[in-house]
């Protein structure tokens, strides 16, 4: 108990930490196998120190506001052969984060096929919190072409409204209208609207 009450009152990580238990509390609570996690503790403390000017460069590389993800996928199996390219930004401007992410797929045929077809998509989003409530919009474009013939089997425009309001920590209500067209010719459907509301509860 001793030992961590002179933690939290002279290592530089705690000052301003304000805790509603004691040190006590923390040992009477803990079982009785202490549990290491040594690869994330020597991590949060070689952040620490970075971050409090143990940077070499005097500061520490990040995104930042920035969050850029890239995915790849590749099949090869007898019965379809396909890859895939996703690649998405966004950036939080604090008041609304927007959003963009964009797909580039080939099939490459099945075993009693050797019709190629590509898939290429993207979706813009905006998202602007306002307390609880936070809005969000999207629009998306997706086509798929059957490069053998050239024919557009699908040209898809999409776009979707909505809200999310969160009623505690872990439970949100939400409201989404979307709508999504066809506008590829001599399909069987050209449009699509739904609405969804519900409820979401993290247990």
């Amino acid at each position: 108990i001793a030992a961590l009450e002179k933690d939290w009152a002279t290592n530089p990580r705690w000052k301003g930490v304000k805790r509603g238990y004691s040190a006590a509390d923390v040992v009477r609570l803990r079982g009785s196998m202490p549990i290491e996690h040594t690869l994330a503790k020597r991590g949060a403390e070689k952040l620490w120190e970075k971050v409090n000017g143990g940077a070499k460069k005097g500061y520490v590389n990040a995104f930042g506001a920035i969050s850029a993800p890239l995915a790849t996928a590749t099949t090869n199996a007898a019965e379809r052969a396909a890859k895939l390219i996703q690649i998405g930004a966004s950036y939080d401007f604090g008041m609304a984060k927007v959003g963009l992410t964009i797909n580039d797929g080939e099939n490459g045929g099945t075993g009693t096929s050797t019709q190629i077809s590509s898939f290429t998509a993207y979706n813009l989003s905006v998202s602007a919190p306002f307390g609880a409530l936070v809005p969000f919009a999207s629009l998306g474009k997706a086509k798929t072409k059957n490069d053998t013939t050239s024919v557009i089997s699908e040209d898809y425009s999409l776009s979707q409204f909505g809200a999310r309001y969160s009623l505690s920590k872990r439970t949100t209500a939400y409201l989404m209208a979307g709508t999504t067209k066809n506008n590829a010719p001599g399909v069987a459907w050209t449009k699509d609207s739904k609405t969804v509301v519900g409820v979401a509860h993290s247990f």
